[in-house]
Parts: C-alpha cells; structure tokens; sequence
C-alpha cells in the first residue's frame, strides 16, 4: 500500500491527500463487505476497525510520493 500510495502519490502531487483516501478506504471496504458476505458479523467491529489502520501507510506513501516529485523530479527539470 506504501509502494502504490508512492506511485499515485508522484503522479498527482496536487491532489495527494484525496488519492491517499480512496487508496485507504478500499482496504475496509472489502474487508466489511467479505464479513457481511461470509456471515461472519461478530468480527465486523473487530476487523473492521483493525482495517483502517490502512490510512497509515496510504498517507505516508502518497506523500513521499509527492516530496519525491516536488523536490528531486522538478528540481532536475529546472
């Protein structure tokens, strides 16, 4: 998740805070959706919550992506 977070992170360093949400908010989606799919709804609230841990690395992965492409990309184009 920090790997892709960096790439969409260099890819669109304007907007890497919202590409940091979409990329975090798929992990508990899928998540939630399996448990209520699989019937297993007594571990929704203890995965569930467990899988929004997700934003941590999505974030800081977007915005080193960003740093990369704002100080060290740009710079060597100048």
């Amino acid at each position: 998740m920090f790997v892709f977070g960096a790439f969409l992170g260099s890819a669109k360093p304007e907007s890497f805070w919202k590409l940091a949400l979409v990329l975090a908010c798929f992990l508990p989606a899928l998540g939630v959706a399996h448990l209520l799919i699989t019937g297993h709804t007594e571990l929704l609230v203890k995965q569930g919550l467990g899988s929004l841990l997700a934003f941590i690395p999505a974030f800081c992965g977007t915005y080193t992506g960003r740093l990369i492409r704002t100080k060290w990309v740009n710079k060597q184009k100048a």
